[in-house]
């Protein structure tokens, strides 16, 4: 299992079942939503702990949204296009 400090900080992308609008951005701060027009969404933020990691996964639950994928991505990953939503993937200094 990885140690906090291997996760601090780290991106992740999510994909549910279920469409979110851009009213919900806020409720998941510092994450960017992307509905996809096969009726699921994308979330793609950076989180600042595992903690913070639960926060975002516990409101999906609340709103009753099946998680479908929670992918982890590191620099190396950096300058590529996410797997899932096909965008380009920056790191915030």
């Amino acid at each position: 299992m990885p140690d906090e400090k291997h996760i601090e900080g780290s991106m992740y992308h999510i994909r549910v079942k279920g469409n979110l609008d851009s009213k919900w951005a806020d409720w998941f701060e510092g994450f960017v939503l992307t509905s996809q027009d096969d009726g699921e969404t994308v979330l793609r933020g950076t989180v600042a702990d595992q903690a913070a990691l639960h926060g975002v996964l516990d409101r999906l639950n609340g709103l009753g949204l099946p998680l479908l994928l929670v992918a982890l991505l590191d620099q190396l990953h950096a300058g590529r296009r996410c797997p899932l939503c096909g965008q380009p993937i920056a790191f915030r200094e």
